[in-house]
Order: C-alpha cells, then structure tokens, then sequence
C-alpha cells in the first residue's frame, strides 16, 4: 500500500470570514476529511501533518488576556494545547466521515506514533535524554 503525506497548514483549518471558534475550525477539518477519505478508500496509507500558527496566537493572546486572573502558560505549552486542539479535531472529523461512509475507522486513526512495546520504555528513555541535555545546553 502507498503511504502519502498530507499538511495543512494552520490557516487551511479555518474559513475566510468565518470566525476563528472552535466549532468552525471543526466544521472545516470535516469538509477537508471528505477529500482526505476519498484518498484512504483510493487504497493509500495517509499521514497528516498540520501547523498551527494562528491558532496557537490565539491560546496565547487568551493566556495573555486572562493572566490577571491565572498565570500564563508559556508560549512552547501554547504550542502543544494547539496542537492538541487540532489533532482532535482532525481525529474527530475523519472518524465521523469514515463512520458516515461505513468504514472501520478504529483501524485507521492513531494518535501519533507507536514503537513496539519492547522499545517503547527505551524509546521514551532516550527521548527524555535528549530533552534534558537540550535544555542544559540551551542555560
């Protein structure tokens, strides 16, 4: 089976004149899973990718905003809340066609990637490693 990669860009996940809600960004990714499902029945293995610039200014324009009344996250956790947001939407709308058109979309959707379970504790080890000589480095 082929395998393709398919990015969307943070802006590709809203519509023009449409305001910048949740609900809207879910509404798009729905519209934009159609086509992404046309392409697994077509019989490929697809990876999606997606940025997230102007959602992720928008988390930190509301922590900002609120930070009177909780402290603001920093701007790398405002990345990974927007990269939340948008992979579950992403899930949820291409789960929600698959399900509409009848396919088994347990089978295809994962949430990131997997190692085998006998690598996974070295895997997450090293990762960990790398993550505190970067921010040793980086002082």
């Amino acid at each position: 089976m082929k395998k393709i990669v398919i990015a969307l860009g943070g802006n590709a996940l809203q519509e023009a004149g449409k305001p910048a809600t949740a609900q809207a960004q879910l509404e798009v990714v729905e519209k934009t899973s159609e086509y992404i499902a046309d392409i697994i029945e077509a019989g490929y293995n697809v990876v999606l990718a997606h940025g997230n610039g102007p959602q992720v200014g928008r988390i930190v324009i509301q922590n900002e905003y609120a930070s009177s009344q909780t402290p603001a996250m920093p701007f790398d956790v405002c990345g990974a809340m927007s990269q939340g947001m948008i992979g579950y939407h992403m899930q949820q709308g291409l789960s929600k066609v698959l399900r509409k058109r009848g396919g088994d979309h347990r089978r295809r959707l994962a949430q990131g990637l997997r190692e085998p379970k006998a690598r996974q504790g070295k895997v997450a080890q090293l990762l960990l490693r790398r993550n505190l000589q970067h921010r040793r480095h980086a002082r």
